[in-house]
């Protein structure tokens, strides 16, 4: 808990740019990123893994994966279930990075 409130601490926040509007030009949030906190990969020894994430129930995540951390390539959408749980199984290929992303709907 202490360590949550001391990054409260700060002005960088009210100041610095990049954190002023997390809205696009027509301001919609266009990508939330799931924390990794709630992304789990499980290797199944065989050269494949299970990519599951824990987040809110009953809406459509995309899969996405990459070999470098700048280019993300959307494997599928899954729909987590009435828990929030999803899982999809991978096939792991040299660096494999996995995330779980969710587009909100426009109004």
């Amino acid at each position: 808990l202490g360590a949550f409130l001391r990054t409260l601490s700060g002005t960088a926040v009210y100041t610095d740019e990049r954190w002023s509007n997390p809205f696009d030009a027509n301001d919609q949030i266009t990508l939330i990123v799931l924390p990794q906190h709630a992304t789990k990969i499980t290797p199944l020894g065989d050269g494949t893994a299970t990519v599951s994430c824990q987040a809110a129930p009953n809406l459509s995540y995309q899969l996405q994966s990459s070999n470098d951390l700048q280019q993300w390539t959307t494997i599928t959408s899954i729909t987590s279930d009435a828990s929030g749980y999803g899982e999809y199984p991978v096939t792991l290929s040299g660096n494999s990075f996995f995330r779980y992303t969710y587009t909100p709907p426009s109004p």
